[in-house]
């Protein structure tokens, strides 16, 4: 039976990076990441004006984001 579209893929977001790091078994269709990495992505992909700009907004409504900056 031929496939008519590809499997779906789950994103399981985490906003604490130390829990992103963490070991645990995922299906094979499951990626892993950090709220700030969603939000690049985003940005980078053009689906989002500014990641930084959503990330201070929820900091300042109180949500605790990673300080980690990645390249």
């Amino acid at each position: 039976m031929a496939r008519i579209a590809p499997e779906p893929v789950l994103i399981v977001l985490f906003e604490d990076h130390k829990l992103a790091r963490r070991s645990f078994v995922l299906p094979a269709a499951c990626l892993k990441m950090t709220t700030r990495a969603l939000l690049s992505f985003l940005e980078a992909s053009g689906r989002l004006d500014s990641a930084e700009d959503v990330a201070s907004r929820a900091v300042a409504a109180g949500r605790l984001f990673s300080r980690l900056r990645f390249p």
